[in-house]
């Protein structure tokens, strides 16, 4: 009884060794994320505000972006973000070291100003690493 305790103890031991020798680090020695500055976009009342802020926070929730403070990112997303009411208008010019392209749009409510932001920032994904993006899901 005293072997066959011992051996299913080394057969299970030999199974968990096997099982965590299964892992794998990614990443390792960089974070693996891209640079991206937004302080050349400019934000005005409180649709553009609320664009600006969402627009970062999904940025950022999507793993893929660490957001500087725009001196030294290699992706840069550059223009207005202008609310007057619930209204918002946005001219947003993205750059990277491989292209680049502009983002015009006008909404007519909060929300609206909210989904564009979500749009964009799969859009920015999309573009900049060929990546499918999930803000706006």
């Amino acid at each position: 009884m005293t072997r066959l305790a011992s051996f299913a103890l080394l057969s299970a031991c030999c199974v968990l060794t096997v099982r965590a020798a299964d892992l794998s680090v990614v990443g390792a020695g960089g974070s693996g994320k891209e640079s991206l500055s937004l302080a050349d976009l400019r934000a005005s009342g409180e649709a553009g505000q609320l664009f600006a802020l969402t627009l970062k926070a999904d940025l950022e929730r999507s793993g893929w972006f660490t957001i500087g403070s725009g001196r030294y990112e290699t992706i840069r997303a550059a223009g207005a973000a202008q609310g007057g009411g619930d209204a918002l208008r946005t001219q947003v010019e993205v750059t990277w070291p491989k292209g680049r392209f502009a983002w015009t749009e006008s909404t007519r409510t909060r929300d609206e100003a909210r989904w564009q932001a979500h749009r964009l920032s799969d859009e920015i994904v999309r573009r900049v690493l060929g990546k499918t993006g999930m803000a706006a899901t």
